[in-house]
């Protein structure tokens, strides 16, 4: 929500709603002592601080939201979010981490990446943005890019490649939230003059099966079993995190985004607004606020042609 409020900044009902986002940012910096309950707890330090921190990064500039709050938010963000998700990275619960049998999927640890580099970005701490930028360049876990790949396939007619990601043959759901992360950490590195959309030779870049296409497939040694198949579960399925993709691999690099921009365009034709929204667009459970969304706002570059 305060991220919702804090996007119109630039453009319309301004200063009502920076105003709301402060007041619900200073809210959580009051009150929120800690991050409880199961193992579920490191999927909500992740997904739910990189978003915390992406909505203070958009507010640090609004003249309404004074120094000494934003440093209690700060704090909140290191003491309870970060440090939960380097706990994660670091030891995942004990659990055996490698690219065949490792116990936790990939979204697992992209969520906590991204938390730990928009942390360091707005506290100003390289020390910690160093740290999730070389995990995800070369870390233990399904996240680290080297391991988020089980395969790649080249495209018949076309040259293209296709990396097969590291939850394809588990469901759809979590593969496209793969997709969405991937998205936000290069977007985070970006941002900070580091180019991670082109690493791997633009790895996040191939994406295909949620377009009904049929895509090659290497059965997957998974911590669950052998995956032969890659997966039909939640086939279909929309969410948000595409807009983001399209918008700098076809529009800033020049490259052939077409199959992002397939699943990009079907995800906005299959929503009531016809664009990319945001949390609450895409179901009242938590899978639908995983991504912070509005990408059509944020990202989109070139208008639809008529």
């Amino acid at each position: 929500m305060e991220y919702a409020a804090g996007v119109p900044l630039s453009s319309v009902w301004q200063q009502l709603a920076a105003n709301a986002s402060v007041r619900i940012l200073n809210a959580y910096s009051s009150t929120l002592k800690g991050l409880q309950g199961s193992t579920d707890l490191y999927l909500s330090a992740g997904l739910y601080g990189y978003q915390f921190a992406n909505a203070a990064e958009l507010m640090r500039s609004y003249s309404g939201w004074n120094i000494s709050s934003q440093h209690d938010f700060g704090t909140i963000l290191t003491d309870i979010f970060a440090s939960v998700s380097l706990s994660f990275l670091e030891k995942h619960n004990g659990n055996p981490t490698s690219k065949f049998h490792g116990h936790y999927y990939a979204n697992w640890d992209l969520c906590n990446i991204a938390n730990l580099m928009a942390v360091g970005i707005f506290t100003d701490n390289q020390t910690m943005y160093d740290y999730a930028t070389e995990y995800f360049l070369t870390g233990a876990g399904n996240g680290a890019l080297p391991n988020f790949a089980v395969a790649n396939f080249t495209e018949e007619g076309t040259g293209k490649t296709l990396t097969q990601g590291q939850e394809a043959g588990r469901d759809q759901g979590h593969a496209t939230l793969d997709f969405a992360l991937l998205g936000v950490i290069a977007q985070q590195g970006f941002n900070q003059g580091n180019d991670l959309f082109a690493t791997y030779e633009s790895m996040i870049l191939n994406a295909q099966y949620n377009v009904n296409q049929t895509v090659p497939y290497t059965a997957y040694d998974s911590f669950e079993g052998v995956q032969y198949n890659v997966s039909t579960k939640s086939r279909g399925n929309i969410r948000p995190g595409f807009e983001l993709l399209v918008a700098h691999y076809e529009d800033v690099k020049g490259l052939n985004a077409s199959w992002s921009a397939a699943y990009r365009d079907y995800v906005n034709q299959n929503t009531e607004l016809g664009v990319e929204g945001g949390g609450g667009n895409y179901g009242p459970n938590s899978g639908g606020f995983d991504a912070l969304g509005h990408g059509t706002l944020m990202y989109r570059r070139k208008c639809d042609e008529e």
